[in-house]
């Protein structure tokens, strides 16, 4: 009794004073322990929030950094600027075919996320307007009204890291020869920015840029005496890029003739004797342009070998005494190729042969042949490829042919053929017969005509003439 007496008054003195009682503390703790709990899961939802937003960002920052603008696309692709613009369409005066903006106007779209591919897609929407607006307009030159062609090609090389575009332009009118101009981009994969000459260069083995300079000066003395290049060719040192062979190419100018080609530029000092320029092959190499050197310089293998023979003749005052004789020095690592043209106007005859180097001795394989007034020849020295014109009472055909490893071989051919009454009828190159054509619709033949793509090739007249000091200063 006096123990539960003494709590009661304990309790009311702690009353009195203020202080909690029991109870009060037991709340209070209970509180306490909700209030700790809720602070703590609290902190983890913050966490958890924080570490999402984190994600979220960092997913952010990884698709503002990717290297392409679209992932799911190529590094180029046609660009879709026609889209939505009128397919406008035009034909030559003496000609069934019809150019138009949508198969003429092909130009690059660069999908690449950064500011210099931005620069470079504003720059080629430009040309591409310009020659879309351009595009069958009217021009008077001489009192004559002209009508403007236009046309635009890019190829793309994706090399140690080095992507290169190479854009051509070509301006023309109706019924006349077409200018080109290039463009030629190169973008470096790791900085996406642009790749200069030398850093090409670098990833073809070049250490300085001296040692650069050199091989592109060596490079051009040779593509002049090989006739690859005119005489007064210069290198165009904004004009360059990677192919997919890791060979530095660079475009040359030939003042004479207003016209590019290219060339490879070759590290002499890197490369070895252990591959495909073994001591063995340069020796043969060599062997084989002086025996080459030595026929050509001989008029009587040149009679038995070059000439017209009488039985080839076709005019009926024909002789040989007026026989031309030109050549040109086709590229080639693997052994010399040289193509020399013959022609006669009494003779009303030309030819085309390929003169080489097999089994130890010098050989010669007709190209081609025909009347001199009906036909004539162009050819790429740099890629080995003749062209072959043909016009004769109404029949207009092309044929292309490469030459590789010192083999002839056609790559196709197609013609029309006009009778008196206009009517046009198409051939192309048939799959099964040599030499021989299979009629097709207008649509099969253009499109044959678009897929052989003669364009991509700078076919050049054989003008230099067959003489010995030719002979020694070009072939080598």
């Amino acid at each position: 009794m006096e123990n539960n007496e003494n709590n009661i008054q304990n309790q009311e003195k702690m009353k009195a004073k203020g202080m909690p009682t029991p109870l009060v503390i037991i709340l209070l703790i209970v509180v306490l322990i909700i209030g700790v709990g809720g602070g703590y899961l609290l902190s983890i939802n913050l966490n958890q929030a924080k570490t999402t937003n984190n994600t979220e960002n960092n997913n952010v920052i990884q698709n503002k950094t990717s290297k392409k603008i679209d992932e799911s696309k190529p590094w180029v692709y046609d660009a879709d600027y026609g889209d939505g613009k009128e397919n406008k369409k035009i034909s030559p005066e003496y000609s069934n075919d019809i150019y138009s903006t949508k198969d003429k106007l092909k130009v690059p779209y660069i999908n690449i996320n950064s500011e210099y591919a931005n620069k470079l897609n504003s720059e080629i929407k430009k040309i591409y307007d310009k020659a879309y607006n351009e595009f069958g307009s009217a021009t008077i030159t001489n009192g004559e009204t002209e009508i403007n062609v236009r046309e635009i090609k890019y190829e793309t090389y994706n090399k140690n890291d080095i992507l290169s575009i190479i854009l051509t332009i070509y301006s023309g009118v109706l019924n006349g020869g077409f200018n080109p101009e290039y463009k030629i981009y190169n973008i470096d994969l790791n900085t996406l920015n642009n790749a200069s000459l030398f850093d090409i260069g670098k990833t073809t083995g070049f250490q300085n840029q001296d040692e650069l300079n050199i091989a592109i000066n060596t490079s051009l003395l040779n593509a002049k005496k090989s006739l690859i290049a005119s005489e007064n060719a210069v290198i165009n040192n904004d004009l360059y890029y990677i192919d997919n062979n890791g060979i530095l190419n660079m475009m040359v100018l030939s003042i004479s003739e207003m016209s590019l080609t290219n060339i490879n530029i070759v590290n002499s000092t890197t490369q070895t004797t252990s591959n495909n320029n073994s001591n063995t092959e340069i020796s043969n190499y060599t062997i084989a342009i002086a025996e080459i050197q030595k026929c050509l310089k001989d008029e009587n293998w040149l009679k038995e070998n070059i000439f017209i023979k009488e039985s080839e003749m076709i005019g009926e005052d024909a002789n040989t005494s007026d026989q031309e004789i030109s050549f040109i020095v086709c590229k080639s690592n693997s052994k010399p190729i040289i193509v020399i043209e013959t022609s006669s106007i009494n003779a009303r005859f030309i030819k085309l042969d390929l003169v080489t180097y097999e089994n130890n001795k010098v050989t010669v394989k007709r190209i081609n042949q025909g009347h001199i007034y009906h036909g004539g020849y162009g050819i790429d020295a740099n890629k080995c490829i003749v062209c072959t014109s043909f016009m004769h009472m109404g029949e207009n055909a092309i044929m292309l042919h490469s030459i590789f490893d010192g083999k002839i071989s056609s790559i196709g051919s197609y013609k029309y053929e006009e009778n008196i009454n206009n009517e046009i009828k198409y051939f192309i190159k048939s799959e099964t017969e040599n030499n021989s054509y299979k009629e097709v619709s207008k649509d099969e033949y253009t499109k044959y005509k678009k897929e052989l793509n003669e364009d991509q090739y700078n076919f050049v007249a054989i003008n230099t003439p067959l003489t010995n000091q030719n002979v020694d200063s070009y072939i080598k």
